[in-house]
């Protein structure tokens, strides 16, 4: 990792422990809940395998893979985001886990070991260069068939733009963003998405636009989803 992709992780992190620690969330979100429902729904077939969260904060969708029959791993690169996920899931009677805090890039995991990938809100928050390398090691280790939930946030989000441009739709947000300053920010239209995706390898099982308003419709969020499979 270069001297300025570890600047971009540090800030990353100091926002996101800032987060979690104000902000523990507890119930896995609906898109995943519908991601799983869909292409990993036998509870019995799954149980043995493994499946990974990256940039599993508080543990919710280690959780709903846990609920799935799955040997959880939750990946995080805060220290702060993991010590909730292991308090969160001892809670709830789930042990049988694997934590990792490490960015996803240096994380020993074995090429092949994994059934399902969660990307939930994670690599829109790096580089175009980074987000491509991240999901080239999704590819590499995830089994022949296995699933990838991934999503982007799009240019038509409210908070487009509102910091130093560090990349081609990459930002560095500042103070006009309001709740996301201080973090890092990819923007990406439904046509870069795609492109990252197929470069990548994977086929595309389903494609979803996501908008929402938030803050008495003050705020317009855009996110586009896709749920991928590696080829057999």
């Amino acid at each position: 990792m270069s001297a300025s992709d570890t600047q971009l992780a540090d800030r990353s992190r100091d926002f996101w422990s800032d987060a979690i620690r104000k902000h523990r969330l507890l119930y896995p979100d609906s898109e995943v809940i519908r991601f799983m429902a869909r292409m990993a729904p036998d509870r019995a077939a799954n149980a043995g395998k493994a499946a990974l969260d990256i940039g599993c904060g508080s543990g919710r969708h280690m959780l709903l893979l846990a609920d799935y029959g799955f040997s959880p791993v939750g990946l995080d690169f805060s220290a702060d985001a993991l010590a909730a996920a292991k308090e969160g899931l001892a809670e709830r009677g789930v042990t049988d886990v694997r934590l990792i805090e490490t960015p996803f890039q240096d994380a020993e995991i074995a090429p092949a070991s994994l059934s399902v990938v969660i990307a939930y809100g994670v690599f829109f928050i790096a580089s175009p260069q980074s987000c491509a390398a991240d999901l080239a090691r999704a590819y590499e280790v995830l089994e022949p068939g296995g699933a990838l939930m991934i999503n982007f946030r799009d240019p038509e989000s409210w908070f487009f733009g509102l910091g130093v441009k560090l990349g081609e739709g990459f930002y560095a947000l500042d103070e006009r963003a309001g709740a996301y300053a201080g973090s890092n920010y990819l923007f990406l239209d439904e046509t870069q998405c795609e492109r990252l995706v197929t470069a990548a390898g994977f086929e595309i099982v389903n494609r979803e636009g996501i908008t929402l308003f938030k803050n008495d419709r003050k705020e317009r969020h855009v996110w586009n989803n896709y749920w991928l499979r590696k080829p057999v």
